[in-house]
């Protein structure tokens, strides 16, 4: 039966070193396909990689309809493709620029669907095993190509949203411990809204300690100087954590009770007090009391970790034929699997670095408001 076999496949194993594989026409310059795990642009489909250097089992087909489902991936994606030029109907996987792993022809399919599946992107983290190949992880794809079923290609803002077994968009570059230590950032913490440049040293003592630790061992074993203890600039601190701008703080420790308070440092042990950045800190748009446009520019600042999930923005961005998305923040965070706050973040990301323009309905409110995301020109 049509649709139920493949009609056409390849299979190889590709060394990559950047972190990404591409799928595109031999004769045709990279087209700057973007996405965290699987995007595309008209002429080129991008895989991004669990770790920079892997060997990538994959496996490419070509189906006349469209594929059964496929159990036992750990990371699933849809994309729309269409070939830049008629003459462009083969397609070329390449997991570094000097190596191409093998190639489909697309004769006869001008815009295509692409089911993206792949296991082992979690197994191995980067340990700059460089050209040793036997310490590369080993992860599997396959790619699924088949007919847009839809007259003049699908929208990738209608297709279902990816199903991605661990979401690391919203995580910095490293291990658990920076991540846990950016997460405040990210948050919208900042000098501005805190009153007080506290957090950001205990943050980057804890950084430099890689450790849990009592404001005794940070320092004893940091090379700042903490003599200025944090006094007579932590009113607004106090307000946002009790909601009293009168209560005195002129300790650390008791500029770290404030951050306990407010979710964004946690103690091991109330009587040891040993400090901790909260893995799920409270995000500063949510703490009322905080002046709107403070809000408005801690989601201009709050842009690391980020990146990946302004990529998969931008790759949605890049599609439409007017250079412009018209959705509810709801619904674009529907598609791309992600919670509203964080989509917040991503366009303000975008916004800061002058990537996009963001115009926000005054309709509507919250999760439901209306935004206009489009090209800067």
């Amino acid at each position: 039966m049509a649709g139920y076999e493949a009609v056409e496949f390849f299979e190889c194993t590709v060394l990559v070193d950047s972190g990404a594989m591409w799928m595109m026409p031999a004769t045709s310059p990279s087209s700057g396909a973007r996405g965290s795990f699987a995007g595309s642009v008209p002429g080129e489909i991008l895989l991004s990689t669990g770790a920079r250097d892997v060997r990538a089992q994959v496996r490419v087909e070509r189906w006349d309809a469209r594929p059964p489902w496929q159990a036992g991936w750990e990371d699933r994606a849809e994309l729309v493709y269409r070939a830049l030029d008629s003459e462009d109907a083969i397609l070329t996987l390449y997991g570094n620029p000097d190596e191409a792993g093998g190639e489909i022809d697309l004769s006869g399919m001008r815009h295509v669907r692409v089911v993206v599946l792949a296991r082992g992107r979690y197994d191995s983290e980067d340990d700059d095993g460089g050209a040793d190949l036997a310490r590369l992880p080993v992860e599997q794809w396959l790619l699924q190509l088949y007919p847009d079923p839809v007259e003049g290609g699908t929208n990738p803002l209608d297709l279902e949203p990816p199903r991605l077994a661990e979401d690391r968009r919203l995580t910095t570059p490293g291990c658990a411990w920076l991540h846990a230590i950016g997460a405040a950032t990210q948050a919208g913490w900042s000098e501005q809204i805190l009153g007080t440049g506290s957090l950001a040293r205990l943050l980057w003592g804890l950084k430099l300690l890689g450790r849990p630790a009592t404001v005794e061992e940070l320092v004893a074993r940091t090379s700042f100087d903490w003599s200025d203890a944090p006094a007579g600039a932590s009113t607004r601190l106090a307000l946002h954590a009790w909601g009293d701008g009168s209560r005195p703080l002129t300790t650390w420790d008791e500029h770290v009770d404030a951050y306990v308070a407010l979710r964004i440092l946690a103690l091991d042990d109330a009587q040891t007090r040993v400090v901790f950045p909260h893995p799920a800190p409270q995000q500063a748009w949510h703490r009322a009391g905080i002046d709107p446009e403070e809000l408005r520019r801690a989601r201009q600042t709050a842009t690391v970790g980020y990146a990946a999930l302004a990529e998969d923005v931008m790759g949605l961005l890049d599609w439409q034929a007017d250079g412009r998305l018209d959705v509810t923040l709801h619904r674009l965070a529907i598609r791309l699997a992600c919670p509203v706050p964080a989509l917040e973040g991503a366009l303000a990301s975008l916004e800061s670095g002058r990537m996009v323009t963001v115009v926000r309905s005054d309709e509507a409110v919250g999760r439901h408001g209306a935004v206009v995301v489009k090209f800067p020109y």
